[in-house]
C-alpha cells in the first residue's frame, strides 16, 4: 500500500486496505479541508522522522501491532477517528 503523510493523517493512494479500517471521507476541523481514504497514524512512536508531510511511502499493516500509548502519541490532533498501526517498507 502507498500513502501520503499529512500531520500524522495518512491518505491511502494505492493498494488494498480493508475499507472498515479507514475513513472514506474526513474533514479537518481546523482547515475545513476534506480528505478521501484517510486514517490517523496509530504508530507515531515508531514512525520514521525522515518522512515529512506530503511524502509518499509504502506501508504494511502488522498483524500484531505494539500498542503505543505514550503522552506524545495522544497529543497530536486533529486526526480521523479511525487509526491504524503501520510499518514502513521500501518497495
Amino acid at each position: 500500500m502507498q500513502g501520503i503523510c499529512m500531520n500524522y493523517v495518512i491518505q491511502i493512494i494505492e493498494g488494498s486496505v480493508n475499507p472498515t479500517l479507514y475513513e472514506q471521507s474526513w474533514v479537518n476541523p481546523l482547515t475545513n479541508t476534506t480528505y478521501k481514504n484517510v486514517f490517523g497514524l496509530a504508530s507515531i512512536c515508531t514512525f520514521p522522522s525522515n518522512i515529512k508531510e506530503g511524502d509518499e511511502f509504502y506501508f504494511t499493516i502488522p498483524k500484531n501491532p505494539v500498542a503505543q500509548t505514550c503522552a506524545q502519541c495522544k497529543a497530536y490532533s486533529p486526526i480521523p477517528a479511525k487509526t491504524i498501526n503501520i510499518e514502513i517498507y521500501n518497495k
